[in-house]
């Protein structure tokens, strides 16, 4: 049987997830904002936008880890 991912959301502007809202790797999307936030391995939590620098950073991330990855 194929696992489901459930990603928390919520549609309030501005509303991020703190500290007891996550736990480290897990994800949080806010469909108002088009922010997905994640907790990092050091108890912060970080996101990704919806706007061209956060995706000309997460394109250059992923093509970091690719060139790493052989």
């Amino acid at each position: 049987m194929a696992n489901q991912v459930v990603i928390k959301n919520k549609a309030t502007a501005s509303s991020a997830p703190d500290t007891d809202d996550l736990v480290a790797g897990e994800l949080a999307l806010n469909t108002n904002d088009g922010k997905l936030y994640y907790e990092n391995s050091g108890g912060n939590i970080k996101y990704f936008g919806d706007s061209a620098d956060s995706l000309t950073a997460a394109s250059a991330d992923a093509t970091a880890l690719a060139i790493a990855l052989g």
